[in-house]
């Protein structure tokens, strides 16, 4: 069954804390320090709130009647004096603001004085006139601080009052929806207002004259009851006039397992925004059960009565007086179903079903015995839970008194925990707590730790505590838990029991917890089981489903055989139970014997080497696992896994050229040869490293990679034009090209020419002097019919250098306008192409001089020949006529 929570209630079904009508306007939710208040001596803030946002027809009938603002830091001074709020409707077309002036004309001023305002909350201002919205129109509002204070942030902050916004509106959050003014003169009528999409949060309110409600329900703790008894309510004002004296009826109707229906008058006044307590006597609670409770607040001049009906409902407990009596937790219907959170927001009890773990954990908690059920603590799960304190607790208990024939009583509650060995210096604990006033105070009288030092995996231990104090009264039991943030822990099998006093009590001792192998039978002589007392005989039972040879009767030479069940469980309990001859005041007595199973163990081993590994009298080249049999510690049968990890040597080669001495491994190089160096690799296994080195004379060389736009002929391919006017000696030369390097050191620039053949694949190969080896330089491309192009940043010349211009359009300076290179592809860029007059730059003077050449058909090595085809022709216009509309001019690094 649930456990109800239905003491000390407070219900908030459907309640609304806010009257008649509330819109409220914070969607992009932000926040602004230069908001409402402002971090000037004045502020100004004007914004627009849809038609949308406060909903079509509201507070047309019902006027705004309050305004709420909020704050997430309050500056200094708190008190802001000369706020005033305008307010007027604009056509729904208004919904952005440009920069303006300041004016006031068309509004209506609704609140003119001071407030104080507090952070975390809504601030509620009451306006001095209300304001009617017209249906069909956006709302502006207009909020004005005049007090010519700055009102600076308290220690620890860093500005004064922050509000919270609404930034944008319902279309867009970036919308300039405000305008707003922070400065140090006092606005008129040339204050200039600002535009920005920090919009204050805001909510619209109407509130009622008159609207009572029902605000919470107190009940006494679920008991169980003998008399009637009192409800509290919590009576609320929330309309904005005095409520007078017996002008309320409160109705209260229940169902169920009591039936009440009782009508009083609420004699008390209750002015705007306070809250009464009303008691509700005479309330009828004696029978068992669940019942349904319904609370109505009426007054005639209500004008809100969605909040006048409060649902509920309430638990009356049962009483045990039959002994002995056992909770067992597997029951739909249970005793033990209510809950308490003494200390924390929520309840760490629940009910479990199978077992339970944690990452924490061990091993899986099961349920005890047969059963599948158990109350949990779980002081693991959600967030930290550390200090809380979560009781259960279930219906009254009567425990008989005594008199003549019984002079004593014996009342002991027993009961099974759970215990973990994890976590063991975290200490979760139990307590078992007493009420003997229906709950109002509960005593402690006897605590438990969930852990066991003694264990290796979680198991269930019994536990008990002597109730015969309480002998002639009524009282409940409950369970507290008190969590350390630690683990968690089970409870089960709830046993109240009540004897009299037995002078000679049956005595039984099973002997110590005792384990076995696998393949093995237990001799119950050999934990020397014994009985005394009042008993002169016994008998064995088993918690398994193992058998007894020879009998279960205390005295025999038995043995126990486990089933293989018992094997599986890895663990019973072996029973003696003794007989009575006392059947008036005495109990039979059982002890337990724990018998562990051991199985078949299984360990492994892992080991790591480098190439082989010898183990146990075999050697190991290959990864892999290989099982070994043999005994145990214990003496029963065990099998090690050996995983073998085989971590290989390493040989690296590396063939080098170089014309400089060669630094390798510790070492300088001039000469020609083969080296090798031994060292560890990060296996850990030995590494050799083989260089071989061939010195070469030193040249330095400069490899450039571009392309040309009117040239490029796809797939990284450009016109063959040199060759194909006869002007090379090679189909791969594409054209020719010049070469310029740049830099400036100081006061002084330095500046180098180079006449190249670009290939038809865009490669220009330059052999450069070895002065400039070691310096860096811009690199400059000039070819006789595209813009001059330089490259972004200065590249070091070293023995060998390489510049590609043509895979990155980032490696050549801009203009800041256009890309530095024409993108022809995907990742492929070229010169742009069209400076025929080689002037820095595309336009008309080019197209003249191209159309001139196209209108005397030229042949040949012409400059206007912007497509490398060898003629002067129209398709090199289009080319020129495309870049011309770029304006685009060349970019140097000077």
């Amino acid at each position: 069954m649930k456990l109800y929570k239905l003491f000390v209630c407070f219900f908030l079904f459907g309640m609304k804390l806010v009257s008649a009508q509330t819109v409220q306007i914070n969607q992009n939710l932000s926040t602004s320090n230069n908001s409402v208040i402002g971090q000037s001596l004045y502020h100004v803030s004007e914004s627009i709130y849809t038609n949308t946002e406060i909903g079509e027809g509201n507070f047309t009938s019902n006027a705004i009647n309050q305004i709420a603002i909020s704050f997430t830091q309050i500056g200094n001074p708190a008190l802001v004096n000369s706020f005033k709020i305008w307010m007027k409707n604009v056509p729904v077309s208004n919904v952005l603001f440009s920069s303006g002036t300041y004016t006031n004309t068309g509004y209506t001023l609704v609140f003119n004085g001071s407030i104080t305002p507090v952070s975390g909350t809504w601030n509620v201002i009451s306006l001095q006139t209300q304001f009617s919205r017209t249906s069909n129109s956006n709302l502006q509002v207009l909020i004005e601080r005049l007090d010519g204070i700055q009102h600076v942030a308290n220690v620890g902050f860093t500005n004064g009052f922050i509000a919270n916004t609404s930034n944008g509106n319902n279309n867009s959050v970036s919308a300039f929806s405000s305008r707003r003014y922070n400065g140090t003169s006092l606005p008129g009528a040339t204050t200039s207002l600002t535009v920005t999409p920090f919009r204050p949060a805001i909510k619209l309110i109407h509130q009622n004259q008159v609207d009572l409600s029902v605000r919470a329900v107190t009940y006494p703790f679920t008991s169980c009851f003998s008399s009637p008894q009192s409800i509290s309510l919590t009576i609320a004002n929330f309309g904005n006039g005095n409520m007078l004296s017996g002008a309320s009826n409160i109705q209260f109707r229940s169902g169920g397992s009591n039936i009440n229906n009782i009508n009083l008058n609420l004699s008390s006044a209750i002015g705007p925004g306070d809250s009464i307590q009303f008691e509700i006597s005479g309330v009828e609670m004696n029978n068992v059960g669940l019942r349904y409770d319904t609370f109505i607040v009426s007054n005639m001049l209500d004008q809100n009565p969605t909040n006048d009906t409060f649902i509920s409902t309430h638990q009356t407990s049962g009483t045990i007086n039959q002994f002995p009596f056992e909770e067992n937790i597997e029951n739909a219907t249970r005793e033990f179903q209510y809950n308490y959170n003494v200390f924390g927001d929520r309840n760490l009890w629940l009910t479990q079903t199978g077992s339970y773990t944690n990452p924490d954990q061990i091993d899986n908690l099961q349920p005890r015995s047969t059963g599948n059920k158990f109350l949990l603590f779980d002081a693991y799960g959600g967030s930290n839970s550390s200090g809380f304190i979560s009781r259960i607790f279930g219906s009254c208990i009567s425990i008989p008194s005594v008199n003549s024939s019984f002079p004593t009583r014996d009342v002991k509650l027993s009961f099974w925990m759970s215990h973990d060995p994890a976590a063991p210096f975290v200490y979760d604990s139990l307590y078992v707590v007493v009420t003997e006033n229906k709950g109002q105070t509960w005593q402690r009288i006897k605590g438990f730790q969930r852990w066991d030092e003694n264990l290796d995996l979680p198991d269930w231990r019994k536990d008990s505590v002597d109730l015969s104090n309480y002998v002639g009264k009524t009282i409940q039991v409950g369970f507290e838990g008190v969590s350390k943030y630690g683990n968690a822990f089970g409870l089960d099998d709830i046993t109240f029991s009540v004897t009299p006093f037995c002078p000679n009590p049956p005595n039984a001792i099973a002997g110590s917890a005792v384990q076995i192998c696998n393949e093995q039978s237990y001799s119950l002589s050999l934990g020397n089981p014994s009985i005394s007392g009042s008993a002169d005989s016994g008998y064995w039972i088993t918690s398994g489903s193992g058998s007894f040879n020879g009998g279960s009767i205390f005295g025999s030479a038995l043995q126990y055989l486990p089933s293989a069940t018992d094997k599986q469980m890895g663990s019973i309990t072996l029973s003696l139970i003794t007989n009575n001859l006392d059947t008036a005041n005495c109990l039979t007595d059982t002890a337990d014997l724990l018998l562990t199973i051991l199985p078949v163990s299984f360990d492994s081993v892992q080991l790591v080497a480098c190439d082989s590994v010898y183990w146990n009298g075999s050697a190991y080249f290959t990864s892999g696992s290989y099982p070994w049999i043999g005994t145990n510690s214990e003496g029963c049968d065990s099998t090690v896994t050996l995983y073998v990890t085989i971590k290989q040597s390493s040989i690296f080669r590396d063939t080098v050229q170089t014309c400089t001495p060669y630094f390798w491994n510790g070492n300088t190089y001039s000469t020609s040869g083969t080296y090798s160096f031994s060292s560890t690799n990060a296996n850990g296994c030995d590494s050799l490293s083989i260089l071989k080195l061939e010195m070469i004379p030193c040249v330095t060389t400069l490899n450039i990679k571009a392309l040309l736009e009117g040239y490029y002929r796809g797939s990284d391919s450009l016109a063959s034009l040199l060759f194909d006017l006869g002007n090379g000696i090679s189909e791969t030369e594409s054209d020719s090209i010049q070469v310029f390097l740049w830099r400036n050191n100081g006061s002084q620039n330095f500046n180098y020419e180079f006449n190249a053949i670009i290939k038809t694949d865009g490669n220009i190969h330059l052999i450069l002097p070895d002065s400039l080896r070691g310096f860096a330089f811009y690199i400059g491309l000039k070819h006789r019919n595209h813009l001059e192009t330089w490259s972004s940043h200065l590249v070091e010349i070293s023995y060998s250098t390489t510049y590609s211009f043509a895979d990155d359009v980032a490696n050549a300076l801009s203009d800041g306008v256009n890309p530095g290179m024409k993108s022809i592809g995907a990742n492929q860029f070229a010169l742009y192409a069209g400076d025929v007059n080689q002037d820095g730059t595309i336009d008309l003077f080019d197209m003249q001089q191209a159309e001139n050449d196209a209108s005397s058909f030229l042949f040949g090595y012409e400059s206007s020949d912007v497509n490398g085809d060898g003629v002067s022709d129209l398709f090199d216009l289009q080319t020129i006529e495309n870049n011309s509309t770029l304006f685009i001019f060349t970019t140097s690094p000077f």
